[in-house]
């Protein structure tokens, strides 16, 4: 049976016969009531149509104050499960109770009922809830309530639940109020002078139980309390090695307590209602059990509850070094055989940071560090604190230097350490182009142009390295174009055009008004060879060269014999010029006038076949016109041989 608010017995335990008859001339009781133990009975079975009422023997006196403890089962059906149990006062007799709806109250008179209902009766105003509700001389209808019925247990509205619960009534005749409560819950109170509006000035009333079952049935029970239970004090599940522990008697009975009989877990034992403090022999886990015995000479289950004593957790942890701007790493090793470690209280630096398992240790500037741990189980119990020592290592810093460059052409990258505290052992060099090196300061050349991100780092001799320093480069390339090869008259101004820079420099100066510019005015006696060198704004340069030739007077030669026999030597009948700005034609002719070979080309000449075939030997008649820088016209008329 479920004994107070803190645990469920079972009643499964068989008393001797002189226990299960203790109080069989205190109650009286009729239909299908009987007894199941010393204290407890059972109203109606899980059968239709039956009813069961007990009564206590005895008629109490109202002008005296009450205050009854009982435990109640209404059974495990809920849908198809009836009808009800009411705590009934009344003068007339101990044999009275009926089947059905009324649950054995419907029609005593005079009478007061406290009924625990849970079947809906929609023809008495039963809500859709299992209720309590006080009623007066056998009426069980709601509309006549002397007070509003409620909802009979605040957290659930079905008492049918297979559970035990505890159902008690007080009375108070100075007051004139009469209060209810179920598991522990104040649920209802009526204020009313029962003994002058009920029963007629009469004091002297039966209580007893009624229950009862229609076309709808369920186990209807009650017991008159016998409930032991207490409370344990510094904590309800334990307490630290070496505490003394108090006992505090909390057992609910329906009639006084005669006998108590304590056992703490550890072979010590006690009678008293209130043993003295008790101090465990060591860490553990010990069974407490309290069991108690009524002036009704009935015996109560035995109450069990699990005490844990706790010992003292030892705190330990490992931390490692590690470089500025990273997280130590930490290690908890706290350990405890009985309880459980559940609060962290860790300093650094003697200052509190956290109370979690793993504190958050960032942002630690360089330097020698203490970290200081306390541990507490959930039994309260708190450990010594232990300190580590661990060290925050300076990493180096560095910046990188370099200006853009150009391509093929070396870029200096120079590194540069800006602290005082480490020693660094290795340079990084990222060059961006799949490159890499590793001395402090370096030339590195790039093979095409674009922009790239040099990444440069150290390491230092404490195994620390620098931030990454990540700067871009731009790798530029010049094409310098001093112009086409050209030929000038002699003396005459030409004007050169250079580009592909912001800067020139023309070499030699020979003939040149200005080797500074992109387009100097140069007059020449001689033939040269000029150098352009094209600089852009990154200092990326180019050179670039053009040849001049002077005009100084102008001649066409054509040889009078050629041999084409393919020597390499005069195999071809071809013109010599000289100051010859462009070839009008050049043709030749055999002797009957057809014409063999003709060309603009200057640099062509006749091979002495006409569609592969070789002309016999004999003198050719040739033509030409061409035209000097100067502006004169050639046109010249002459024979050759072929010589074979």
């Amino acid at each position: 049976m479920r004994l107070g608010n803190e645990v469920m017995l079972a009643l499964t335990a068989v008393f001797c016969s002189s226990a299960l008859s203790a109080q069989s001339n205190t109650y009286i009781l009729n239909g299908s009531a009987t007894q199941n133990s010393c204290n407890c009975y059972t109203l109606t079975q899980t059968v239709n149509n039956q009813s069961g009422s007990v009564w206590n023997s005895t008629k109490i006196n109202l002008n005296n104050p009450f205050d009854f403890v009982f435990n109640v089962f209404l059974g495990c059906k809920d849908a198809d499960g009836a009808d009800g149990i009411v705590f009934i006062l009344q003068p007339i007799s101990t044999s009275i109770g009926g089947i059905g709806g009324g649950m054995g109250f419907q029609g005593i008179a005079p009478s007061v009922g406290i009924a625990l209902d849970t079947w809906q009766n929609t023809g008495y105003n039963d809500p859709v809830f299992d209720h309590l509700s006080i009623q007066l001389n056998g009426d069980i209808n709601h509309a006549d309530d002397i007070v509003p019925y409620m909802q009979a247990s605040p957290t659930n509205p079905n008492i049918e639940d297979c559970q035990w619960h505890t159902f008690r009534i007080t009375w108070d005749p100075a007051l004139k109020l009469l209060k209810t409560y179920f598991d522990g819950n104040f649920i209802q109170q009526a204020a009313i002078d029962l003994i002058a509006t009920v029963f007629n000035n009469d004091p002297m009333v039966y209580w007893g139980f009624s229950a009862a079952t229609g076309g709808a049935n369920n186990l209807q029970q009650f017991c008159t309390a016998l409930n032991p239970g207490f409370t344990v004090t510094p904590s309800g599940n334990g307490a630290c090695d070496g505490n003394a522990v108090a006992f505090t008697n909390t057992s609910a009975s329906f009639a006084p307590i005669t006998h108590f009989f304590w056992d703490f877990g550890d072979g010590t034992t006690s009678t008293l209602a209130s043993p003295p403090v008790h101090t465990y022999p060591g860490p553990g886990s010990y069974t407490i059990k309290l069991a108690i015995t009524g002036l009704d000479g009935c015996f109560s289950d035995t109450l069990k509850k699990t005490f844990v004593v706790g010992d003292y957790p030892i705190a330990g942890f490992t931390i490692y070094d590690t470089c500025e701007g990273k997280t130590p790493r930490l290690r908890d090793l706290s350990q405890v055989n009985f309880g459980n470690i559940n609060q962290w209280q860790w300093k650094l630096d003697g200052n509190p940071v956290s109370v979690s398992q793993y504190p958050s240790l960032t942002g630690l500037l360089p330097g020698n560090h203490n970290l200081q741990l306390t541990v507490k189980t959930d039994l309260g119990c708190s450990s010594a604190p232990v300190s580590e020592p661990f060290v925050i290592k300076p990493v180096p810093v560095v910046e990188a230097g370099f200006g853009n460059g150009c391509v093929k052409i070396p870029v200096q990258f120079t590194g540069r350490q800006t602290d005082n505290a480490t020693t660094i052992s290795q340079w990084n060099w990222d060059f961006g182009d799949g490159q890499t090196a590793t001395q402090q300061n370096i030339a590195h050349s790039y093979a095409d142009t674009g922009n790239y991100t040099v990444q440069l780092t150290s390491l230092a001799t404490n195994g620390c390295s620098s931030e990454i320093q990540s700067l871009p480069v731009t790798i530029n390339k010049v094409i310098a174009n001093a112009g086409r090869d050209t030929v000038i008259i002699k003396d005459q101004p030409f004007q050169l055009n250079g580009n592909g820079g912001i800067t020139y420099a023309w070499s030699p100066p020979i003939g040149l008004n200005n080797p500074g510019i992109a387009n100097p005015v140069t007059i020449l006696q001689d033939d040269i060879v000029y150098t352009l060198t094209a600089t852009d704004a990154n200092g990326c340069s180019d050179t670039d060269e053009i040849s001049i030739i002077v005009f100084k007077g102008s001649a066409v030669y054509v040889p009078s014999a050629f041999t084409p026999n393919n020597d390499g030597l005069n195999d071809q009948l071809k013109p010599s010029y000289t100051g010859i700005k462009t070839l009008d034609y050049f043709e030749v002719y055999n002797r009957w006038g057809g014409l063999v070979y003709s060309t603009k080309n200057m640099s062509a000449g006749w091979d002495g076949t006409v569609n592969g075939a070789k002309q016999s030997p004999g003198v050719y008649v040739w033509m030409l016109r061409a035209t000097d820088y100067a502006g004169k016209v050639y046109q010249l008329k002459g024979t050759s041989m072929i010589i074979r």
